[in-house]
């Protein structure tokens, strides 16, 4: 697992998560799951929760998103059933996508995007990044 600080998705979610303390893990495809609790084998529950939440089953809570806009930042939060899993959808995200005009900023095709990049890391399953959090108060 490589915990290289130059993917710009590491740098977002450090602005973006505000704990004082916990753990967060990134997969390979921009998907976190937040720890608030000590787990003893973080990478090996963070698998499980991605293979129990992560997958895409339309018409059921597994398909279901909501979307977060950014106040301070470019881009948006892709929320799911399972709260403590997130996806960051960047505006250079529609770049892949080719949307109109006026997809862009529209949360369907947000969430669609960040579910997506869920659903690619619920397959492959690749940790690329662990970070503990612990701020003074």
């Amino acid at each position: 697992m490589s915990t290289t600080n130059k993917n710009p998705l590491i740098e977002q979610w450090r602005k973006l998560i505000v704990l004082k303390k916990g753990k967060w893990v990134l997969f390979e495809n921009g998907t976190i799951i937040i720890f608030h609790e000590e787990i003893e084998n973080i990478e090996k529950e963070a698998k499980s929760l991605m293979e129990k939440w992560g997958p895409v089953a339309p018409g059921t809570n597994l398909g279901d998103f909501s979307v977060e806009h950014l106040d301070n930042d470019p881009g948006w939060v892709v929320n799911y059933v399972y709260e403590d899993m997130h996806n960051y959808v960047s505006p250079t995200d529609f770049e892949d996508q080719s949307p109109s005009d006026n997809e862009i900023g529209n949360d369907v095709t947000i969430g669609l995007i960040g579910r997506e990049k869920r659903k690619k890391d619920a397959s492959s399953l690749v940790i690329i990044h662990i970070e503990t959090i612990e701020k003074n108060k």
